[in-house]
């Protein structure tokens, strides 16, 4: 059984992240082999990887009969009296043992160590294999962005034909950041905004993302802020940084326009031609005919010999007709010249006939852009093997917003663009095709692979961040990296637990996957959504422990609303249930909250006795972490009261126990309790050393 502790002392300030993700949602493959073969047919495999997608079926088989609900239980900072500013809150426990399976522990071991890989200050793409031509847009591109350094804000903006996709904007965008990257020593940021997609990300997740790729432990102070702090924040983080942030696929003006007002290098692409004050546009069309050629060859070299069909005879050269064909865009060129390269058998005088025609049938239906692009993606996929296709359409990197992979022989890099060779991300015409070819059935699984894989990221990170020390932030930054699957699992999850079994089991473990990081990173108003979606998932399936979870957890989020007597008929009822089944961890977490909350409705004397019963049971049950916030509280109950040589027992109790498990952030609320004692007392000089040893944690 999982329960949450978070302690903390007024002074530390924390930063929320928030991001959107479609909702479109693919399955995870299933075997490596499988995905290889697809992702080296389609033209699509990356070089470098090291993290996971492969092993989730057996972690979702594995998950029904052994997984476990966590409760958070954790109270909100206490107000009481003076010394209560200190806010030590309180309730928790230790994550008990729980045993997923073997497949489960050693993917959340893959899974913990892409979060110490991946740094999102440092996130460009590697510059696509074969890259080619472009030189004027480079010189053009390079000129803007190291313009002025150290003065204003140096802006350029790469923006395709007519909403044209394909085109190669993000490819160019990775060469020109690459060429810049050693003017920029402080940050070289890309961020994906998925303006193309209905869900695309809002400027203020944008904003988000980038403070927490500056500081990812500033947690809660702005998990509920509004638009104008965020961006004052954003600005503030920025304003003495050496930056080049990359916006990549922009939406319109709108999206841009509040990211633009920071002192950093910027570079924007769009499918629109952006006027925002400060751009400097630049409109990219097709590739030149001889660059276009160059790069076909690069991709695949037996072309450059290769005979012409006979319909096709004198009017050019293979490599020529297949450029007209594609339409000398560089994502069709991509995906034709990977394909042939990976099937030495397939003669590409055929495919290229065949490909003519196939374009000849979509340019009846649409415009000739969207059908040289098609034509390639349909010709290709249509000669995939069953086994194949499947692995594609099921392809995390549908989903969008980058994932991470397992996938280490795969060798070739193709239109997904590689970020440190940890994260990925599949062009988003791609994506949308791959998502268009599901049936409803299909559709449905992958939703909800979708789902089970991300409720292990997040249980993957929130036990990363209890095992304290370096691993509170790595912890931290998993969720953050994760947070738009794990909000779109969850989400699936929820719209569909009336009517499917696994998804209001999903439903019902989602809050509690992520109860400590989440305290940190999500809204209080987000986190009641879940918890009362979870609740309601519990019922259904007469799981009595999930639902005194729930209803404890769903105090805990009130009490931080300030509505503290809607906080206590929560724990009430959570009390009730707990006693009923016997779980003697989740009644010390329910008392030491109704301790918190009467607390901070002034009643100290009752707030003890609630403490003490909460110690008695985490002692009983050798649970530290909620001995040492029951120990915490009772300092600070004790101090409100005056009694501050006995307040001191109990913060040096806490503070023993909070250094035994490495709880940082425990640790410094108790050296931050002990300094405001000191000085209570007169004894400054004794003070001003908690303090410093406070501040240094």
């Amino acid at each position: 059984m999982r329960k949450l502790v978070q302690r903390g002392w007024i002074g530390i300030a924390v930063i929320g992240l928030v991001i959107v993700v479609g909702a479109s949602m693919m399955v995870f493959p299933s075997t490596r082999a499988s995905l290889a073969d697809f992702l080296t047919m389609f033209g699509l495999a990356a070089v470098g990887v090291i993290t996971v997608v492969a092993g989730l079926r057996a972690i979702a088989e594995h998950q029904g009969a052994t997984q476990t609900s966590a409760q958070i239980q954790n109270a909100n900072t206490s107000t009481i009296g003076a010394s209560a500013t200190v806010g030590q809150s309180a309730v928790g426990s230790n994550i008990a043992q729980t045993n997923i399976g073997t497949q489960t522990n050693i993917t959340t071991q893959i899974i913990q160590a892409s979060a110490r890989q991946y740094d999102a200050r440092f996130s460009l793409p590697r510059v696509p294999d074969h890259f080619t031509g472009r030189a004027d847009e480079i010189e053009t591109l390079v000129n803007a962005l190291t313009r002025g350094q150290g003065s204003d804000v140096t802006i350029a903006s790469i923006t395709g034909v007519s909403g044209l996709g394909g085109i190669g904007k993000s490819a160019l965008a990775a060469v020109v950041a690459t060429l810049v990257a050693d003017k920029f020593p402080d940050a070289r940021m890309w961020l994906d905004l998925r303006g193309t997609d209905k869900n695309y990300t809002t400027p203020t997740d944008a904003m988000r993302q980038i403070i927490f790729a500056f500081d990812v432990d500033m947690g809660a102070a702005l998990k509920d802020a509004s638009d104008a702090q965020i961006a004052q924040t954003y600005r503030s983080i920025l304003h003495d940084q050496r930056a080049l942030i990359v916006l990549d696929n922009a939406r319109d003006n709108a999206q841009v326009r509040p990211l633009l007002q920071a002192n950093a290098a910027f570079l924007v692409t769009s499918r629109a031609t952006l006027t925002e004050g400060g751009l400097q546009p630049l409109r990219l069309g097709v590739m030149k005919q001889e660059e276009a050629a160059e790069y076909l060859v690069a991709l695949c070299g037996r072309l450059k010999t290769s005979p012409l069909p006979p319909l096709l005879k004198g009017e050019g050269n293979v490599v020529t007709e297949l450029c007209e064909v594609c339409g000398f865009l560089p994502l069709a060129l991509k995906i034709a010249g990977s394909y042939l390269a990976a099937r030495p058998n397939v003669r590409a005088e055929n495919y290229v006939a065949q490909l003519t025609q196939r374009r000849l049938e979509l340019l009846r239906e649409g415009s000739e852009a969207e059908a040289n692009v098609e034509a390639t993606f349909l010709q290709t996929y249509d000669q995939l093997t069953r086994a194949s296709f499947v692995d594609f359409e099921n392809s995390p990197l549908l989903v969008g917003g980058g994932v991470m992979r397992q996938d280490a022989d795969v060798a070739q890099q193709s239109v997904v663009l590689a970020h440190q060779g940890v994260r990925y991300a599949m062009h988003d015409l791609l994506r949308e095709f791959g998502a268009s070819r599901l049936t409803d059935d299909e559709r449905r699984t992958a939703a909800k692979q979708h789902a089970e894989f991300f409720v292990n990221v997040a249980r993957a990170a929130d036990e990363l961040y209890l095992k304290g020390n370096e691993n509170i932030i790595a912890g931290l930054k998993l969720f953050d990296q994760e947070l738009p699957h794990i909000r779109a699992g969850q989400a699936w999850a929820a719209a569909n637990m009336e009517r499917d079994e696994d998804a209001a089991r999903l439903c019902n473990d989602y809050p509690d996957a992520a109860a400590y990081v989440a305290q940190l990173r999500l809204s209080v108003r987000e986190r009641i959504r879940w918890l009362e979606q979870a609740a309601t998932a519990a019922r259904k399936l007469e799981n009595r422990q999930s639902e005194g979870n729930h209803l404890g957890n769903l105090g805990v989020a009130y009490a931080a609303l300030g509505e503290v007597r809607k906080a206590i008929g929560f724990y009430e009822q959570a009390l009730v249930i707990d006693r009923e089944i016997g779980d003697r961890r989740g009644e010390g977490s329910d008392l030491g909250n109704l301790g918190n909350a009467y607390a901070d409705l002034g009643e100290v004397r009752k707030a003890i006795g609630f403490y003490e019963q909460h110690l008695a049971i985490a002692r009983e049950i050798g649970d530290r972490r909620g001995e040492g916030n029951a120990l915490g509280n009772l300092g600070l109950a004790y101090a409100a009261l005056g009694e501050v040589r006995k307040a001191i027992g109990f913060y040096e109790q806490a503070l023993v126990i909070d250094r035994e498990i490495g709880d940082r952030r425990g640790e410094g609320s108790d050296l931050g309790n002990l300094g405001l004692a000191y000085a209570a007392l007169g004894e400054v000089r004794k003070a001003i050393g908690f303090y410093e040893q406070a501040l240094v944690i």
